[in-house]
């Protein structure tokens, strides 16, 4: 999986909202919870050390959940505005010269990383960089750079980008791609989202 860039300016301000999360947690700690184990204001070095280590301990938990889980939830995903295009997908490669190519897609996407893994019956192909556009969120795009792997003689391995199109309401990816000069092609893409990861 890599990162991946969204022309939204919340980053900063969910980074901030996860370190006062943990500071509420590293307080409750320090209240509730060190005095049981003899860390009381008597000892103030090992106090200090342990609000160090708890606050550290919150924060990569929580920044954790969040990352893989709590930004996929309907109401948090909507005031962040991160479209969740993970899942498994299914649909095929068109172009004018080919008969249209049936595909298999696996996109792994947490808050901050992804991953689009596209499988032919003769070629695979992953994700380099990726770039999400949500001015739609309804319907937001996204441009990614691939490296396909081929799996037969005759198809050479070759990097491309695709330029595509979530339309949310009908769990749909559809869009255009396009080869580099290993390969010289380009046609559409058309997917359809089987099950949410």
């Amino acid at each position: 999986m890599h990162s991946y860039s969204i022309d939204t300016n919340n980053y900063s301000t969910i980074l901030w909202f996860v370190t006062i999360l943990s500071a509420l947690l590293n307080a409750g700690l320090n209240i509730f919870i060190l005095p049981k184990f003899g860390i009381t204001g008597d000892n103030l070095n090992l106090q200090l050390l342990g609000l160090l280590i708890s606050f550290f301990v919150s924060f990569n938990v929580i920044f954790w959940l969040f990352d893989y889980y709590i930004w996929k939830l309907s109401i948090i995903n909507y005031l962040i505005k991160y479209p969740n295009i993970s899942g498994k997908w299914t649909g095929t490669i068109n172009n004018p010269d080919y008969e249209p190519i049936p595909t298999e897609v696996e996109i792994k996407q947490t808050w901050t990383k992804i991953n689009i893994n596209l499988k032919t019956k003769t070629a695979n192909s992953n994700t380099k960089a990726l770039a999400f556009f949500v001015e739609d969120y309804d319907n937001p795009k996204l441009i990614y750079m691939y490296y396909n792997e081929s799996e037969t003689a005759d198809l050479k391995s070759h990097g491309g980008t695709a330029k595509l199109e979530f339309l949310k309401s009908e769990n749909v990816l559809k869009g255009d791609y396009y080869t580099d000069k290993h390969r010289t092609n380009q046609g559409t893409i058309y997917l359809k989202r089987k099950n949410i990861n």
